[in-house]
């Protein structure tokens, strides 16, 4: 998030903070509660020291306890950041004055999309969220929350409220607002002051438009500001397994992709229309599925014996799956009840390590020819077609104007090629990718890649400046 959105304006508070007449709240105002409640947000400003220069980056997040572990939005956090190149963590409180403290990012967890921050000597003043009665909020209920501003001297927000649109249960609850009231990261509470959750998503919303030539009304969606908020019930599941580093991360993986409920139609040909399913879409090789016998088109019906259950979202009942081992260690096994179209079977599959992120991942960044490469991931796998869970190497991140001068255009090195020799030699490793570029740098007054991406193989040619 840029500090800009601070500055932005709110077009959804309701009615001035100061204007809130009371709520049924015990003994306490709107006013008392807000300013109470406002303890517990937190502004995270942080640098990314990225190439062409350092980028100051800011999330909101949520204090959770006394140990100062804060709460956020893992989409906040650059997408394309390697965690080694964020640095420089301060926070400041939204009741808290001036004061700046300490921070680090402890990583993220994928299930429920959340970030956790360490918030170095919080002040005792402030609140945490986690201590909070936790609101099990219905349709209609009326919710609010603080949005962020940003004055000269000191950090403030306005009263926001909205009404609850939709409740959905789940590995990963969430709530539904009719209209947004915060910022990503930010709590959200009931009438009494408990915890509704972590305002977390954006949707669209679907408005028509008007031809003023042919007066037809045109369909199109609009995004407005935050309205899914994550409970506070997963937010608590989610503190209880939030990692202590981002490099540690510890989770099972199945190696299962593009995955789907069955639907209805398809489900009475099969002869299963009486229970849910997901239909697998691939399977990567050498992944604990593949060696466990799963191959594309199966169909699972339960997961350590429990039925996949029937959601009010289909990407519920995906979640169903994708928790299930998530929520292992490597090496724990996962029970799946598999059926191929003409009968069912239990697998055993021995899950392995949640596969290395992009934020995790090491990069080389060479100044002549003014090229970068990463390592190669599964993500990239699955994104090239390879489709190996095994798949190792090395795979272009930038390519600079210059370089893309150097080379023809008909066979230029592009970001995403995979590279698979430099010189005539094999590459099977990012070490490996690195070490014969710096020879090739070192010797040569001309380095050839043999690269390849989804449009096929091709032979760079890159002249090096001596």
């Amino acid at each position: 998030m840029k500090m800009s959105v601070f500055n932005l304006k709110n077009v959804f508070v309701f009615a001035a903070f100061f204007a809130c007449g009371l709520l049924c709240a015990g003994e306490k105002t709107t006013a008392e509660l807000f300013a109470e409640r406002l303890g517990c947000m937190a502004r995270i400003d942080f640098v990314w020291g990225k190439r062409g220069g350092d980028e100051k980056c800011t999330v909101v997040a949520t204090l959770w306890n006394a140990d100062g572990l804060a709460v956020g939005c893992a989409s906040e956090i650059p997408p394309t950041a390697r965690f080694s190149d964020l640095k420089n963590f301060k926070a400041r409180f939204f009741r808290g004055g001036t004061a700046e403290y300490s921070a680090k990012y402890l990583g993220e967890d994928s299930l429920s999309g959340l970030a956790f921050f360490k918030i170095e000597n919080a002040p005792k003043s402030a609140v945490c969220a986690g201590s909070l009665e936790r609101a099990r909020p219905r349709i209609a209920d009326a919710v609010w929350s603080g949005f962020p501003q940003e004055g000269t001297f000191d950090l403030f927000a306005m009263y926001a409220s909205s009404k609850v649109a939709a409740v959905f249960d789940g590995v990963v609850s969430n709530v539904m607002l009719e209209r947004g009231v915060s910022m990503l990261g930010t709590p959200v509470f009931d009438s009494r002051g408990a915890l509704v959750g972590i305002s977390a998503d954006c949707i669209p919303e679907n408005v028509s438009i008007g031809d003023p030539d042919t007066d037809e009304k045109v369909p199109v969606a609009l995004y407005s500001t935050p309205n899914v908020v994550i409970s506070a019930d997963t937010v608590a599941a989610a503190v209880a397994r939030a990692p202590s580093s981002p490099y540690k991360n510890a989770r099972g993986w199945l190696g299962v992709v593009n995955l789907d409920v069955v639907k209805s139609d398809a489900a009475k040909i099969m002869g299963i229309e009486n229970t849910a399913a997901i239909s697998v879409g691939d399977v990567l090789k050498n992944s604990p599925a593949a060696r466990a016998g799963i191959v594309q088109g199966d169909v699972i019906l339960a997961v350590d014996g429990k039925p996949v259950p029937r959601a009010d979202l289909d990407s519920q009942s995906v979640d169903f799956l994708v928790a299930a081992a998530f929520l292992k260690k490597p090496d724990d096994e996962l029970l799946l009840r598999i059926f191929d179209g003409s009968s069912a079977r239990d697998v055993r599959v021995k899950l392995s390590a949640y596969p290395k992120t992009f934020g995790e991942s090491r990069g080389e960044y060479f100044k002549n020819p003014d090229f970068a490469v990463r390592e190669f991931l599964v993500d990239d796998a699955v994104s090239t077609g390879v489709m190996d869970a095994a798949a190792r190497g090395c795979v272009v991140e930038y390519v600079g104007a210059a370089l893309a001068r150097n080379s023809n255009a008909a066979a230029a090195l592009e970001v995403g090629d995979r590279i698979l020799e430099v010189d005539s030699v094999k590459i099977d490793s990012f070490d490996a990718a690195v070490d014969a570029i710096r020879k090739s740098i070192e010797k040569k007054s001309e380095m050839i890649i043999l690269a390849e991406n989804s449009q096929g193989s091709k032979l760079v040619k890159i002249r090096i400046k001596k």
